[in-house]
C-alpha cells in the first residue's frame, strides 16, 4: 500500500455531530445515481477507515468526476470544502453531507480494496466505540454557533427561525425541495430585480424578485403585493440574510436561468434576520466560464457565461416591439476569446 494515503480515521462521527473538519481523507465505496429535476444527483457511499456514512451528496458542479470515472470504487479523496444539512421527512435529523469541492489522491484500481473495517455509522455505533478522536490527523475547529438574534424583519413567532440558529443549523440551497416544511438558509442576495406591477385574472399588485447564493447554489425569490411593499426597500444586493418559510414550488424556466429546478415564493409567514457575524464563507458571485469557440454546441436560448474583448460596436439602432408596440434601442457587440473565436 506504499503511496495510497492514509484515511482520517474517525473523521466521519466528528462531521456528522457537526464539527467542521479541516480537508478529511475519505474512501469511496460506491456511487448511486438520483435521478430527478433538470440535473442526476450523485448519492456516495464513503468510509474514514472505521465508519461508513451513506447519507453523503455530491455537488452537481463536479458529476463530471463521476462521468470521467474518477470516482469508482475504492478511490482515495480529499474533501476540500463541504457543508452539512439536517433533513426532514422520515430521515429527522439526519445529517448529510454535500462535497461541494474534492481532490482525488488514489485512484479506485491503485488502491485495489477497502481500507480498514468500517461499520455503518450511527450514534449508537459511535457510543460503543472505544476510540478516542481526539488523535484524529485532521485538525478541527469548533462548529461555529449563531447568536440568537430578534428578527428584524417580521413581527411573527420567530421559533423556527432562532432554535435553528442556536443550534448552528443551516440548510444549504441545493437541499431544499418542496417537500420540506422547516429550514433556514443563509444566503447572500446576489441580484434585485425592480418593483414591477402586474395584473392578471386573478387581480393585480406589486412584485419583484432576487436572486440568492451560498456555497452549494442559488436560488430564485419572489414577492408578490404585500411581501413585495414589506421587503423591498429592506432587502440590499451583496447582503447575507437568514431566510425561512418560503414557498418552493418547481422554477419557471421562462423567467429564471438559475441552476435550481425550484423557486421561492414570500408568504405572510416567511422569516428574514441579517446576518450580522462573518459572512466570508458565503460566496459573492459564481461564474461558470465557457469558451466562446464552444457557444455554437450548446442549445438555443441557453443561457450561459463567458469573457472576452470586446472587438467591434456596432451603430445603435431603434426598433419597435410587435407584441407591445413599445420602442426599444439595441447596439451588437463582437467579443473575442483566447480560444480564437468571436461572437456578436
Amino acid at each position: 500500500m506504499t503511496g495510497i494515503a492514509p484515511l482520517s480515521t474517525g473523521v466521519i462521527e466528528r462531521i456528522m455531530r457537526g464539527e467542521e473538519v479541516d480537508k478529511p481523507v475519505l474512501q469511496i465505496l460506491g456511487t448511486k445515481k438520483i435521478t430527478g429535476g433538470e440535473t442526476d444527483r450523485l448519492r456516495l457511499l464513503i468510509s474514514d477507515g472505521k465508519f461508513i456514512n451513506s447519507y453523503s451528496m455530491l455537488a452537481t458542479q463536479l458529476n463530471h468526476l463521476h462521468a470521467e470515472g474518477k470516482l469508482s470504487e475504492y478511490t482515495i479523496v480529499r474533501v476540500d470544502k463541504y457543508i452539512t444539512s439536517v433533513v426532514n421527512g422520515k430521515d429527522a435529523g439526519k445529517r448529510v453531507l454535500i462535497i461541494l469541492e474534492l481532490s482525488v489522491l488514489n485512484p479506485g484500481t491503485e488502491v485495489g480494496k477497502k481500507i480498514g473495517t468500517p461499520v455503518s455509522y450511527t450514534e449508537e455505533a459511535a457510543a460503543q466505540s472505544k476510540a478516542s478522536t481526539n488523535n484524529s490527523s485532521t485538525a478541527t475547529k469548533p462548529a461555529k454557533k449563531a447568536d440568537t438574534k430578534p428578527s428584524l424583519y417580521n413581527n411573527n413567532n420567530n421559533n423556527t427561525l432562532n432554535q435553528s440558529l442556536t443550534a448552528g443549523l443551516t440548510h444549504p440551497i441545493s437541499s431544499l425541495s418542496p417537500y420540506q416544511n422547516k429550514w433556514v438558509i443563509k444566503a447572500r442576495v446576489t441580484a434585485k430585480g425592480p418593483m414591477r406591477t402586474w395584473s392578471n385574472a386573478k387581480g393585480e399588485g406589486k412584485l419583484f424578485s432576487m436572486d440568492l447564493m451560498d456555497e452549494s447554489g442559488e436560488i430564485r425569490a419572489t414577492a408578490f403585493r404585500e411581501q413585495a411593499e414589506k421587503y423591498y426597500d429592506i432587502i440590499e444586493v451583496d447582503h447575507v440574510y437568514y431566510i425561512s418559510k418560503c414557498q418552493l414550488k418547481p422554477a419557471n424556466k421562462q423567467f429564471t436561468t438559475l441552476k435550481n429546478d425550484y423557486e421561492m415564493t414570500l408568504t405572510g409567514e416567511t422569516q428574514i434576520q441579517a446576518c450580522e457575524e462573518d459572512d466570508n464563507d458565503i460566496p459573492e458571485i459564481k461564474y461558470d466560464l465557457v469558451p466562446i469557440s464552444q457557444l455554437a454546441n450548446l442549445e438555443a436560448r441557453t443561457s450561459v457565461d463567458t469573457i472576452g474583448i470586446c472587438k467591434e460596436v456596432g451603430e445603435l439602432q431603434t426598433f419597435t416591439s410587435r407584441t407591445t408596440n413599445k420602442e426599444f434601442k439595441k447596439r451588437e457587440l463582437t467579443l473575442v476569446d483566447s480560444s480564437n473565436a468571436a461572437v456578436s
